[in-house]
């Protein structure tokens, strides 16, 4: 029951985290675009308003480090400690291993060889599924799919 109130809880603190990044990149999307009303109202950033675009675009950037951060580790905590298994923890880190060096690639090519406007759709993409709980949820559902499959399975062998 402990592991599930866990599993529960850092459920909750994604979500909670992706609302409220969705507001703070909206309001400083927002902005650099110069716009007087904007869809994130519900948290106005009076301490950015002065800020010049080049300044906010270095804050987006390091928001994103830094989300990218948070959204990865409390992940990877919520799925070690809500799980005895340490399987699901080693599929989501390898997960976002092979995502955070993607996005590193894409950004790399975008960089050098095209320009970085061509393959930032892309990037967001990734970034997007990063800073969203879905990895969390869809590691933990097949996980606990995998071993309902092999617990009934085993169940069967033993009763034929």
């Amino acid at each position: 029951m402990k592991k599930k109130i866990l599993w529960l809880v850092f459920l909750l603190l994604l979500f909670i985290s992706s609302y409220y990044r969705e507001v703070l990149f909206r309001s400083i999307n927002a902005l650099i675009g110069g716009e007087v009303f904007f869809y994130a109202k519900t948290m106005e950033l009076p301490v950015f308003s002065n800020w010049s675009i080049p300044e906010l675009l270095r804050l987006k950037y390091l928001l994103t480090l830094g989300f990218s951060m948070l959204f990865i580790l409390l992940s990877l905590f919520g799925l070690k400690l809500s799980f005895q298994a340490k399987t699901p923890f080693y599929i989501a880190s390898v997960l976002y291993l092979l995502l955070v060096l993607f996005s590193l690639l894409v950004g790399l090519i975008g960089v050098t060889l095209l320009n970085f406007e061509t393959v930032y759709p892309l990037l967001r993409k990734i970034i997007g599924f990063i800073h969203s709980p879905l990895l969390y949820l869809l590691v933990s559902v097949s996980f606990i799919a995998v071993q309902s499959f092999a617990d009934s399975t085993k169940k069967n062998e033993v009763n034929e």
